[in-house]
């Protein structure tokens, strides 16, 4: 009798242990499918022969550099699957269309950046009554075989090229985004990697919440060489940190393009530095005289690139970094953080070599109520609060005393007074502040920064 005890016993513990594996394993396997298996790729031409309108042998470097940097800190993020460097001879219009195929089949995102030129041709399929095509250099460039617009989209299958930012000459411009016609025979390189010519055309203020993203450039794209006229940066520099942003917690492509621009601009954010206003560049049709040229954001830019993100701090998160933003939300810009509840997202430290060792912290608070909802981006450099950004996602904000610039000016010396710092003349000319639709947008003590640059 014990005996038959005993082995009843044995079962159901046999029984238990087998069900709780079961349990564990199915629950392994939807936490898996759960997650966005991700592709990241980097192409480029070393092309940069013609120094007047490519850039020469500097821009050649810069590019190499800039994608270098760009790689190595995309696959020490983990977050791609598949995440590969192709800069230079990597790119060539085999190589490129087999792993448009190839992600396509395998990836559920993929995303990818190019630096180099654009040019037109004209393709070979029969009856084809679009017109001129576009294409972009492979690695050795003009006069060489050029990677096709039509050739691309025939390797999409499952449209899962989400994200595309390519650095090069016109593919922005409404006039080049494509189309496809009844066939399936694409022109454009927008329409041609993403299968699609229904993206928002300003996806930076106005996100059209596809999970689609397309960034170019309208004429002329600007060099990596070129400097941004704030300390020592230049747009490879912009490139670099765009990316490095769009990898922290939470951050949308809008986030990084923000923060990539106040720290490399004189402005503080992307809407107000000149690749949104307009550059000038020199018209390689029209004897160098200058042209207005213009990075365009298509789509949705509220896009993240970090498609699988670490779960969010608990809610009304006290630390001294919320508690430093809060304060000046609350104190300078005349919000009502109390109808809010808040989420700490992506806070990072960095050491930039611009900083000469001393910190930067960025992060990104989520304010959240019933009827109104805001984005929080920020920066403390060595502990003191140097750029804010208020996003609203929903709703309008609580304001308890909106404030005009006059007015944040006067309130943001009476709050770095009462801080301790010495808010004098030289400072008051460096403080920037962007106002959208009659509400504060973002500001960035730029004396700050300038210390460390």
């Amino acid at each position: 009798m014990k005996k038959i005890v005993v082995l009843i016993v044995c079962l159901l513990l046999v029984s238990l242990f087998v069900s709780a594996f079961i349990l564990a394993t199915e629950n392994q396997l939807d936490s898996n499918e759960s997650q966005k298996s991700s592709a990241f790729l980097i192409w480029g031409t070393r092309d940069y022969s013609d120094e007047n309108y490519m850039g020469g042998e500097p821009e050649l470097a810069s590019s190499r550099d800039v994608c270098s940097d760009i790689y190595d800190f995309l696959a020490s993020s983990k977050q791609f699957a598949y995440c590969e460097n192709y800069w230079g001879n990597g790119t060539q219009p085999d190589q490129v269309y087999s792993n448009v195929s190839y992600c396509e089949l395998n990836y559920d995102f993929t995303a990818l950046f190019y630096k180099g030129h654009s040019i037109g041709a004209y393709c070979d399929y029969e009856n084809c009554e679009l017109g001129e095509h576009w294409t972009i250099y492979a690695d050795k460039g003009y006069d060489s075989e050029y990677i096709m617009d039509y050739k691309i989209h025939e390797m999409l299958s499952s449209g899962t090229h989400d994200f595309v930012f390519l650095w090069t000459c016109g593919y922005g411009s409404a006039s080049r985004i494509g189309e496809i016609d009844e066939n399936g025979h694409s022109v454009g390189m927008l329409a041609s990697w993403m299968n699609t010519t229904d993206l928002e055309p300003d996806g930076y203020m106005t996100p059209d919440s596809t999970g689609e993203c397309f960034i170019g450039f309208d004429n002329y794209s600007i060099w990596f060489t070129n400097k941004t006229d704030y300390g020592s940066f230049n747009y490879g520099d912009f490139a670099s940190l765009f990316f490095e942003y769009a990898m922290i917690d939470g951050w949308t492509i809008n986030d990084a393009l923000d923060s990539a621009a106040e720290e490399t601009h004189s402005q503080a954010s992307f809407g107000d530095c000149q690749l949104y206003t307009g550059y000038l560049m020199p018209d390689v049709e029209n004897n160098g005289q200058p042209v207005t040229c213009y990075m365009r954001v298509w789509g949705d830019g509220n896009l993240k690139l970090k498609q699988n993100e670490n779960p969010p701090s608990s809610q009304n998160t006290e630390n001294s970094e919320t508690e430093k933003v809060l304060k000046f939300l609350e104190d300078v810009v005349g919000l009502d953080v109390s109808k809010y509840d808040n989420e700490l997202l992506g806070a990072s430290a960095m050491y930039p070599d611009w900083q000469d060792g001393l910190p930067l912290q960025a992060g990104k608070i989520v304010l959240e109520s019933e009827t109104s909802k805001l984005d929080i981006l920020f920066k403390l450099r060595n502990n003191t609060l140097s750029w804010c950004l208020v996003r609203p996602i929903e709703g309008t904000p609580y304001y308890s005393d909106a404030v005009t610039v006059d007015g944040f000016l006067e309130r943001y010396q009476s709050y770095s007074e009462d801080l301790g710092i010495n808010f004098n003349e030289n400072m008051e000319k460096n403080v920037v502040v962007s106002f959208r639709n009659g509400q504060f947008y973002a500001f960035s003590d730029k004396l700050t920064t300038k210390q460390f640059s």
